[in-house]
């Protein structure tokens, strides 16, 4: 009888968590930008790479991390039990976060293997893949837009891709999909400057957007 409890207790343990359809929605919607902050560092990681600004055990700690990251977020997100009105979504949702960590590991291949040959290629791939992710995510900013309007950024609700699930606020959630990447950036930036990488690229959006419009001068 014991041994039948604790086989019970084994299978409840694991069974799969079961987000009603708002949450479910808003952790796919997490998952894809944090996929995506992957996809942009490894993006950066293969340029600074082409452009011999990157040394090659730091390029494999970098690659790794971001692959591991990816990996885990995939997986998590791959073990919801979506309701049935989200199973078209939860299947376009896991396919592209399932491409994109495919994407991740070819491109930590080829550096851990200093194959050049395959880099102008991946990098190719990197972009189109961001362009895919970005059309994923493209209503996050209608979500957020409609929690605000409804005054539900203090709403808490039940993350299920923490392992164990935690509870956290919309708003704080919103706040941490938008800097997070730039979190992640800022470490990459000061790392490679310890390392004594040399003219490195800005990573403030200030600064972005000021050297892609060079000529543009306020009236």
């Amino acid at each position: 009888m014991a041994g039948a409890l604790l086989g019970v207790l084994g299978l409840t343990a694991c069974a799969p968590q079961a987000p009603d359809h708002s949450s479910w929605r808003d952790q796919a919607h997490l998952s894809i930008e944090d996929v995506a902050s992957n996809v942009a560092t490894m993006t950066l990681l293969l340029r600074l790479v082409r452009e011999d600004k990157m040394f090659g055990k730091y390029q494999q700690i970098v690659a790794l991390n971001s692959e591991t990251n990816a990996g885990r977020t995939a997986g998590h997100f791959s073990a919801e039990q979506p309701e049935p009105q989200d199973d078209p979504a939860y299947h376009r949702v896991a396919m592209v976060l399932s491409d994109a960590t495919d994407l991740i590991s070819d491109v930590r291949i080829a550096l851990v293997r200093r194959d050049s040959r395959e880099y102008a290629g991946l990098a190719k791939q990197l972009s189109a893949m961001t362009d895919r992710l970005d059309r994923a995510a493209a209503d996050f900013a209608a979500v957020s837009k409609r929690l605000q309007a409804e005054g539900r950024l203090d709403e808490i609700y039940t993350d299920h891709l923490d392992n164990p699930p935690t509870q956290k606020t919309y708003g704080a959630t919103i706040v941490h999909v938008a800097t997070h990447g730039m979190h992640h950036r800022a470490q990459v930036l000061y790392l490679m400057r310890l390392l004594g990488v040399k003219d490195l690229i800005e990573g403030d959006t200030l600064s972005w957007e000021k050297q892609l419009r060079p000529d543009e001068r306020p009236e």
